[in-house]
C-alpha cells in the first residue's frame, strides 16, 4: 500500500513577506489625488462601491416583484395556459431565495471558520 504523500496548502504572501525592494517602482508612484496608481479606480465611486453595485439589489428586487404583479393579470386571462402565470412568479421567488441566503451567509463567523482549516492537501 503506498502512502499518501500531503503538501502544504498554497497561502499568498503577507505583506510582512514582501520586502519593499520586490515591488515595482511603477506600482508606488502617486497620481494627481493622492491616490496610489494601482488602487486607482473609476471617479464615480461611491465609499468603494459603484453605484450601479449599490442600487444593483433593490434594481432586482423592483424588477422581481413586477414581473410578480405581472402574473396576476396573467393568471385570470382567456387563452392563456393555467400554469403559464407560474413563470412569471419565479423570478420573485428567486429573488428572496438569493436574498435570504446572502443575509444566512453573512451571519457566518468566518474567524470561528479559520481556526478549523486543515493545513495540508491531498496530491
Amino acid at each position: 500500500m503506498s502512502s499518501a504523500r500531503l503538501r502544504k496548502a498554497f497561502r499568498y504572501p503577507s505583506e510582512e513577506d514582501i520586502s519593499s525592494d520586490e515591488v515595482p517602482g511603477e506600482l508606488d508612484e502617486e497620481v494627481p489625488n493622492g491616490k496610489p496608481a494601482n488602487v486607482r479606480m473609476n471617479s464615480a465611486t461611491f465609499d468603494g462601491q459603484r453605484p450601479i453595485r449599490r442600487y444593483l439589489t433593490y434594481l432586482n428586487g423592483g424588477l422581481s416583484i413586477l414581473v410578480g404583479l405581472n402574473a396576476f393579470r396573467f393568471r385570470s386571462k382567456e387563452g392563456v395556459h393555467d400554469g403559464f402565470w407560474l413563470f412569471f412568479v419565479l423570478p420573485s421567488a428567486m429573488f428572496f431565495i438569493v436574498v435570504l441566503a446572502k443575509r444566512t451567509m453573512f451571519s457566518v463567523d468566518i474567524e470561528g471558520l479559520e481556526k478549523l482549516k486543515y493545513p495540508y492537501k491531498g496530491a
